[in-house]
């Protein structure tokens, strides 16, 4: 099987690089994979065929469903079971899998949490496309890295995830310190959220079911939005959640969402204890809103795209940038299919974008750097992310809805237009480049906050950054709000005044 590998081989790997290697960069390729309808023998002779250590199984539609690897077959099949057992008998199920652009260092995490030595890696719509090897993994990981992940293996509870959670920090700053890019340690932050996210609802489930909760009644999958759902997380973010739960009959509610309003309960209190902040607006998945089966966000999305309210226009805003932190992705993927429909209804991109408007750039009318004047702690500051980060997410989502680009990264949205032609080239580089220097100046200066024992802010004082900074920010400031005119000339016919 062919492995997808970068300086393994080697050794050669820069530390805080390793923070940055995708799983699908160390897959073994070539799933060898069998339907649930295939017995142990088939599973024996495939591995044996292939050369393989595992095989993915699959139901009907080619969802991975379980996993067999060669030591179930020597505990299980060998002189224990007839060989015409179905192979359902000896797979490991629920299977416990990685997304291709996950980390690598979660995945690592994730199969010495639950000691695995095999995990099949998820395309973004549930489909096996490869499987990670611990010794594999492993291979690139090595000194203080370790214990980092040795510390996220390990956080099995409450307590421990607020560790993990207060360590964070301390591996951010250690990244800093090693000369790694802000936008990869952005990223890192944002999986370390994810990862806890992900045990947080493994702790829930397990606490439910000793509590005679039983087992979830159907499959779910649990989103996160907003910064979160981009991948693009600060310092201190707060709990934007909701849930997707599978189809069921509408005679069956009353006792399913009595489960997952329990569940929900016990998520958002025991994010709240690691150190996520209730969502002041509840955007969680507590409030019904943000808690529905697929047929039910349809209809929730069809509502809003004709409604076109400014609250439905602002439920939009949050909600259309989710990402899967919990599940196979499957119905999140389904959902993000549905949007990229829905919101082709006649004028509605024009009436979000409208509405988005009121998220101008960081200059004043003479093209200067526009501070805060209000007395108080910020007075004479910037807020970037009102004045920079929410107008380039805001457009690059506008655009991307219209293309039916699926992803939910502004960086991500952008690459995607320059591909289909629709930014061009210098556009692509100069909001490339003003994403990431927002990046910087605003995650930089939540650092120097952190160590220099002051609150989390999002304002940057301009008077503060060097005159090189100064004159890069108000070129980035100009190159937004040049892509907005754009998309707004676009999507309303009329250009901002």
């Amino acid at each position: 099987m062919a492995r997808r590998r970068r300086d393994i081989d080697s050794g050669l790997m820069y530390q805080t690089s390793f923070y940055s290697q995708r799983a699908g960069d160390y897959m073994a390729t070539g799933v060898v994979s069998l339907t649930v309808q295939a017995s142990c023998l088939e599973a024996v002779d495939a591995m044996r065929a292939q050369g393989a250590s595992s095989i993915v199984v699959i139901d009907s539609i080619g969802r991975p469903v379980g996993i067999v690897t060669e030591q179930d077959v020597l505990r299980k099949v060998t002189f224990h079971l007839g060989e015409d057992t179905p192979i359902t008998h000896v797979m490991s199920s629920p299977l416990r899998s990685i997304g291709e652009d996950d980390l690598l260092f979660q995945g690592i995490a994730r199969m010495r949490r639950h000691a695995l030595r095999h995990m099949p890696v998820l395309n973004g719509r549930g489909r096996a496309i490869g499987v990670l090897h611990l010794h594999d993994a492993l291979a690139a990981a090595t000194g203080r890295l370790m214990g980092h992940v040795e510390a996220m293996s390990q956080a099995r509870s409450i307590e421990g995830l607020s560790r993990l959670k207060e360590a964070q920090i301390k591996v951010a700053l250690e990244s800093v310190e090693d000369g790694e890019d802000l936008s990869r340690v952005q990223r890192l932050l944002c999986a370390i959220n994810n990862d806890i996210y992900h045990q947080v609802v493994e702790l829930c489930m397990e606490d439910m079911a000793a509590d005679d909760w039983g087992e979830p009644p159907i499959n779910f999958e649990v989103v996160v939005m907003g910064s979160g759902g981009r991948g693009e997380s600060f310092l201190g973010p707060d709990q934007d959640n909701g849930l997707i739960l599978d189809d069921y009959p509408d005679s069956d509610h009353d006792r399913i969402d009595r489960w997952f309003y329990e569940f929900a309960c016990r998520m958002t209190a025991s994010l709240d204890a690691i150190g996520f902040p209730f969502c002041k607006g509840h955007v969680m998945a507590t409030n019904p809103l943000w808690r529905k089966s697929v047929s039910q966000w349809r209809d929730q999305i069809a509502f809003w795209v004709q409604q076109r309210k400014p609250k439905t226009m602002l439920l939009c805003d949050i909600f259309f940038d989710f990402s899967c932190v919990y599940g196979s992705g499957i119905m999140t993927g389904r959902l993000r299919d549905s949007v990229t429909e829905a919101v082709q209804h006649p004028g509605f991109l024009g009436a979000l974008c409208l509405a988005d408007q009121s998220h101008d750039v960081g200059l004043d009318w003479l093209g200067r750097l526009e501070s805060e004047s209000e007395p108080g702690p910020n007075k004479g500051k910037l807020n970037l992310k009102m004045l920079g980060i929410l107008p380039i997410v805001g457009s690059s989502r506008l655009m991307s809805l219209r293309e039916g680009i699926r992803e939910s990264g502004t960086v991500a949205r952008l690459n995607a237009l320059f591909e289909k032609d629709v930014i061009s080239r210098d556009e692509h580089a100069e909001l490339v480049s003003a994403v990431g220097l927002l990046t910087d100046l605003l995650l930089g200066q939540q650092l120097r906050d952190v160590v220099g024992d002051k609150p989390v802010t999002k304002h940057v004082d301009p008077r503060g950054l060097s005159r090189l900074d100064r004159e890069h920010l108000k070129e980035a400031f100009k190159n937004i709000r040049s892509f907005r005119a754009k998309v707004r000339s676009e999507l309303t016919g009329t250009l901002i005044g």
